[in-house]
């Protein structure tokens, strides 16, 4: 069994899904059993309103990362829970009040701050299996007008509990939280011979101790993929700098800045998630997670 962590070097747009999906189908063509683990994820009412419409449909909170793979690879809805336990809608500010008020700065500034975009939550246990959705009363007002009746129209399918933001996000970053998503990454990984463990936007990790479970770590970037198969180095560092720099310390830009990959891969571009490339450079990456 092997679990290999692919993280991404820039917060939006690092590639990370696309590599995962582009590893997953050449292995599986290869006869190897993948699981696919994405323990946090966040995707946007507007730009990706098609998750609204899908999570609607499916009864369940869920991205457009987690739903590609559940397509493209062939894989049942009852999964979403155990591939992706923690999920986040993010919707964005109307603006028109900000306009009204001459405020258009302090607009920019709150579109870069996902806590006030942070709408609607799901939080799925891999111990007792339930799965709760939460809805963030307090940015409920805040969301752009167009998009606030289908939000509700979603929380309510969803039978979503209000709760105050701050008491979610004390719920998914506790520690204890951590053994449930380890529970969960050891459901897929019963069934695989190699799981890809997709990490969310330029964070090294999703959570601290996955670190101690994970066989080497790709970190993604436009064009380009570095390879570390020391983990035990890396894992070393992210204590020193969370213990310097606090939550900014999971960045993954604080690894490539202090220890030199093992490797760095160039691979090709491609105009779909769904498109099969044949990028020979793939062979060496899954050399590296095959040996």
């Amino acid at each position: 069994m092997v679990k290999i962590l692919i993280s991404g070097l820039l917060v939006y747009d690092s590639g990370k899904t696309w590599l995962a999906i582009s590893l997953a189908k050449r292995l599986k063509g290869y006869g190897h059993r993948v699981g696919i683990y994405k323990p946090i994820a966040g995707h946007n009412a507007w730009t990706q309103y098609k998750t609204v419409v899908i999570s609607k449909k499916l009864g369940i909170l869920v991205g457009e990362d987690v739903f590609n793979y559940i397509s493209i690879l062939g894989m049942g809805k009852e999964i979403i829970p155990f591939m992706n336990p923690i999920d986040i809608l993010l919707a964005p500010p109307e603006v028109a009040s900000y306009i009204r008020d001459l405020k258009i700065e302090e607009y920019l500034m709150d579109l870069e701050d996902q806590y006030k975009q942070m709408i609607l939550g799901r939080i799925s246990s891999c111990l007792s299996g339930e799965s709760i959705h939460y809805l963030f009363w307090e940015n409920l007002d805040r969301i752009t007008l167009s998009l606030r009746s289908k939000i509700i129209e979603l929380s309510q399918t969803l039978n979503a509990k209000r709760l105050d933001l701050y008491s979610f996000i004390n719920r998914i970053t506790d520690t204890s939280i951590e053994k449930d998503l380890n529970i969960c990454l050891d459901t897929i990984a019963k069934n695989s011979d190699i799981v890809i463990i997709e990490s969310f936007n330029d964070a090294i990790t999703p959570y601290a101790s996955l670190l101690e479970n994970v066989d080497g770590i790709v970190i993604a970037s436009p064009g380009a993929v570095m390879i570390y198969r020391d983990v035990n180095k890396i894992y070393s560092l992210f204590r020193k700098v969370f213990e310097k720099y606090g939550s900014r310390g999971y960045k993954s830009m604080y690894i490539v800045n202090e220890l030199q990959p093992d490797n760095v891969i160039s691979i090709e571009p491609r105009e779909d998630i769904h498109e099969s490339v044949i990028d020979k450079n793939l062979n060496q990456i899954l050399d590296y997670i095959t040996k």
